[in-house]
């Protein structure tokens, strides 16, 4: 009788197991995903700072964030400019074909709190600029090669886990002289 009564648990169990998978659940099809991958996201990119402030000194660039969209986005700051110091390596810096080594702090972390966002507002374009020389060996003079490198999750760009973008400008030249 017992092994009856386990035997009638385990058939239940396969019946409702079964009446699970076949639930009335649309798969998710292809278009739902390049929708998903067309949406309204933010752009980024690199620029070099026209300012004659830094001329002959710091190696400095532009970073920014725009939202063409007519509706502010919020933006997840960690891995990017708008942190007060960089906290992962997010560039590709390349002096006469050689790579430059990260110096910078890399962080692990639990989840985002309200104030590691940053709200971009619709049309809006916001920057910061970056001292490449705290995060690498930028001492020898010429022209440095520095790219974004950002996160693919997915078959999509994204800054950090949660921030999507399309890159406008990924590369700049940044000259350091003597």
């Amino acid at each position: 009788m017992k092994w009856y009564g386990m035997g009638g648990v385990v058939a239940l169990l396969i019946v409702l197991g079964g009446a699970a998978c076949s639930a009335d659940e649309p798969p998710r099809d292809a278009s739902a995903i390049s929708d998903r991958r067309g949406e309204s996201m933010l752009s980024a990119g690199l620029e070099e700072l026209a300012d004659d402030r830094t001329k002959n000194s710091a190696p400095v660039i532009v970073f920014y964030v725009a939202n063409d969209s007519d509706s502010p986005m919020q933006m997840l700051i960690w891995n990017t400019p708008f942190e007060k110091i960089l906290s992962a390596e997010i560039f590709s810096v390349i002096l006469d074909g050689t790579p430059l080594i990260y110096q910078g702090r890399v962080l692990k972390r639990s989840s985002p709190q309200p104030e590691d966002y940053l709200t971009v507002p619709a049309g809006e374009r916001l920057s910061a600029t970056v001292d490449l020389s705290m995060y690498y060996d930028m001492r020898k003079p010429g022209i440095y090669t520095v790219s974004l490198k950002p996160l693919t999750l997915n078959g999509v760009e994204h800054l950090n886990q949660m921030t999507p973008v399309s890159l406008a400008n990924r590369t700049v030249s940044v000259l350091v002289s003597e």
